[in-house]
Order: structure tokens, then C-alpha cells, then sequence
């Protein structure tokens, strides 16, 4: 990803558009599309010193929401995402997406008191991370 490129997670795959020399959008579909987006669709913008976090969960998790707290503050505000379906052309993944998340090591909250995972969040990136077990 490059500054001004803007990626979307919809239900059904991901893209990203980019500005052109001339100021336009391109479109670059990186998955086939397996129809028009629904409710949920995120739109990611990152830029320096900011990325964002697809967090891919069990199927048991859908609609829960799980937090994310900077690692350095454990007990600082969390931020929270609900866990969605996504329809791709083949099969349903759930995931709970952070936009926006400043640079950082993250703890991803299994409840209020344990951690589930930490993660560390790229400026300019969209990272991926997988529920544990």
C-alpha cells in the first residue's frame, strides 16, 4: 500500500483503489467480487504512521465484539469491532476489522482480564491475524 490508496473489505473480497497522476481513481480488485457489497462494508485509508487490523475469527464468534488496546497501555481505552460474515465466492470467513489504528503493538482482548494475542500494526498496511485457539 501506498499513501492515497484506499482499500475496501466488503462481504465479498477485498479491493483497493489508488489516485492516478491525474488526480482519478483507479480500481485493482485483488479477489473476484461475488456480487455488490452489504451491509458492513469497511473502507480502510492508510497513510504513514497508520494501518489497520483484519482479525480473522471461528464462525462461533460471529457478532461478538473483541477488543484491542496499544500493548504499552494495557489498562488505557480499548477500542472494539464486531465479528461479521464475509461472503466470498466459495465459502463465509468472519472477521472483525480495526480501521485506523496508529502504528503500534496491540493486545487483542480475549475478555476483560486475559489476552488473546498481541499484533503489531504497520503504518501504511492493512495486517492480518488469526483468532487463536
Amino acid at each position: 500500500m501506498r499513501p492515497g490508496e484506499t482499500i475496501v473489505a466488503g462481504t465479498h473480497g477485498f479491493c483497493f483503489s489508488q489516485a492516478t497522476p491525474r488526480g482519478n481513481k483507479e480500481r485493482i480488485v485483488t479477489e473476484s467480487a461475488a456480487g455488490p457489497s452489504g451491509p458492513g462494508t469497511v473502507v480502510l485509508e492508510l497513510g504513514a504512521g497508520v494501518g489497520a487490523l483484519i482479525l480473522s475469527t471461528p464462525a462461533e464468534l460471529d457478532g461478538a465484539e473483541i477488543e484491542i488496546s496499544r500493548h504499552d497501555e494495557p489498562h488505557a481505552h480499548r477500542t472494539h469491532s464486531q465479528v461479521r460474515p464475509r461472503h466470498l465466492r466459495t465459502a463465509t470467513s468472519y472477521a472483525a476489522v480495526y480501521p485506523s489504528l496508529p502504528a503500534g503493538e496491540y493486545t487483542i482482548w480475549r475478555d476483560d482480564e486475559h489476552a488473546a494475542a498481541s499484533v503489531t500494526i504497520a503504518g501504511g498496511q492493512v495486517t492480518s491475524c488469526h483468532w487463536p485457539a
